[in-house]
């Protein structure tokens, strides 16, 4: 699995709240640096998808990351073309317009390469 190098728990890429924690999509009651410390440094064990909802298994103990997609939520991976549907257009400015989270991630063990890449998780509706 990857590492979490990096959390920003900010919302980025030009949206109406740009540069603000939202704990209604990250957690009510949830503090931005608690969410941060929670994921920092821990490493991603599986991928997992019921449904809308998307998550993350961690190493460790603490919290797992639950992200719920509804109808506009999506993740998009820094320097990967992201999809592109009929009557949708993308965006190809990072981060992506209405992100929510980015999770900062080392390069893949073992593999030489590229600097590690970046995780965002977008969401036009909130």
């Amino acid at each position: 699995g990857r590492r979490i190098r990096r959390v920003v728990a900010r919302e980025a890429g030009g949206g109406p709240r740009d540069g603000k924690f939202d704990d209604k999509v990250i957690g009510e009651g949830v503090t931005e640096q608690s969410f941060v410390d929670a994921l920092t440094s821990r490493e991603i064990r599986s991928a997992k998808r019921l449904g809308k909802h998307l998550w993350l298994e961690l190493s460790g103990s603490g919290p797992h990351l639950l992200l719920h997609c509804g109808m506009t939520g999506s993740l998009a991976m820094d320097g990967i073309e992201r999809f592109s549907f009929q009557s949708f257009s993308i965006d190809e400015e990072w981060p992506p317009r209405f992100t929510k989270l980015q999770l900062e991630l080392s390069a893949r063990r073992g593999l030489e390469g590229p600097a590690p890449s970046t995780l965002a998780f977008v969401d036009a509706r909130r």
